[in-house]
């Protein structure tokens, strides 16, 4: 669903790639780590398993990154369209391999990884079922694909993903609108099933550090979808030989 005829800012709005370069400098000081990281510390599938090589779809200035470092996960790769932002993943030196491409279309070796984490991204992709088709090829079975929104609550009420200029002037990354059933319906074609849902609410804790975001107190900021990968049947021309 595109965001344009929801929109109630009329924000200048500019592509992902075009907002992120040009927030990277700033990125990490203005964006609330309680969008997601909270959320994957309470994932029970993170914390009931252990991961030999994960990625980091959309990795920005590398914040989950680390995370995943700090939790032993042993091998950490990062893909990003922002050349800026993964300067800045670079410096945290917490990745195996860090590489410029579209997360759509990764060029990475199928079957590679046990656990895929993409935070805060997929606002940004227009087609869900061509994110969740690279995410199952990159995937092995059984394999996790963790993702993490900008929850449809404030999109559907007008407030698109956006920064602040250094000159203070506003700026959006352009942005699209999809359900929990677009993503359901989407990632089931492709070979997965939902294993945990989740929520960020906008707490008094919240508040006191953003006390800017009162007027959201009791909503929704983010969700976190955690998908398993299974296996794909076979054929009937594999059953049959």
């Amino acid at each position: 669903m595109d965001f344009s005829s929801h929109d109630t800012r009329g924000y200048q709005t500019v592509s992902a790639t075009a907002g992120y370069d040009e927030w990277s400098e700033f990125y990490d000081a203005t964006v609330s780590e309680r969008l997601d990281l909270p959320l994957l510390d309470k994932s029970l599938g993170l914390k009931s398993r252990t991961f030999r090589d994960a990625l980091d779809l959309g990795c920005g200035t590398g914040r989950i990154g680390c995370w995943l470092k700090q939790r032993f996960v042993e091998n950490i790769d990062g893909i990003d369209l922002s050349e800026r932002m993964l300067k800045q993943a670079f410096r945290k030196g917490c990745y195996r391999a860090l590489k410029l491409a579209d997360m759509l279309s990764t060029g990475l070796p199928s079957a590679s990884y046990d656990l895929i984490v993409n935070s805060m991204v997929v606002e940004h992709v227009k087609d869900l079922n061509t994110y969740y088709a690279e995410g199952s090829r990159l995937l092995k079975a059984d394999g996790l694909l963790i993702t993490i929104g900008f929850h449809q609550y404030f999109l559907l009420s007008g407030i698109p993903t956006h920064f602040e200029r250094r000159d203070g002037s506003p700026v959006a990354i352009r942005n699209y609108i999809h359900l929990f059933s677009d993503h359901f319906s989407a990632a089931t074609v492709n070979d997965f099933t939902l294993a945990e849902i989740d929520e960020a609410i906008i707490d008094k804790s919240w508040i006191a550090l953003r006390p800017g975001w009162r007027r959201y107190l009791n909503k929704p900021a983010s969700y976190m979808l955690v998908w398993r990968k299974i296996a794909a049947l076979p054929t009937t021309a594999s059953r049959e030989d």
